[in-house]
């Protein structure tokens, strides 16, 4: 294939991937992540949690790190007690058998590569295999 050939097939699709990285953002959007903002009123109205709600808030918050830091010491547990043993094979998948290698090792490709020496010698008489 040609070097233009690459070119003209690349370069669209190169674009076609910028421009999807590039669509649209609403900028403004962006800006107004409220972090920084102390008086809530001031995010156009939004009233300010109860003490109720600010302890129920914080417990959800608890419950979900808890959970994370759990899960987190489990696996560096499960990491260093190494790999589990197999209970039972693994099961084959469905679907046809999967073909034989096209060069097995061992006995058979002797046998494939005296009958490929073979076949050549019936074809070419004079020829001598390197």
């Amino acid at each position: 294939m040609r070097i233009s050939a690459i070119f003209h097939l690349a370069l669209p699709l190169l674009f076609a991937v910028l421009h999807v990285f590039a669509l649209p953002v609403n900028v403004n959007q962006m800006n107004t992540v409220e972090v920084g903002v102390r008086n809530p009123r001031q995010r156009g109205g939004s009233r300010v949690p109860s003490r109720q709600e600010r302890r129920e808030i914080t417990a959800r918050y608890r419950e979900a790190f808890d959970a994370l830091l759990e899960a987190r010491i489990s696996e560096e547990i499960e990491a260093r007690a190494g790999p589990r043993p197999l209970t039972r094979p693994p099961r084959r998948p469905m679907g046809p058998r999967p073909s034989p290698p096209l060069f097995p090792q061992g006995r058979p490709a002797m046998k494939l590569w005296a009958n490929v020496a073979a076949a050549v010698a019936r074809e070419r008489p004079g020829y001598i295999p390197p």
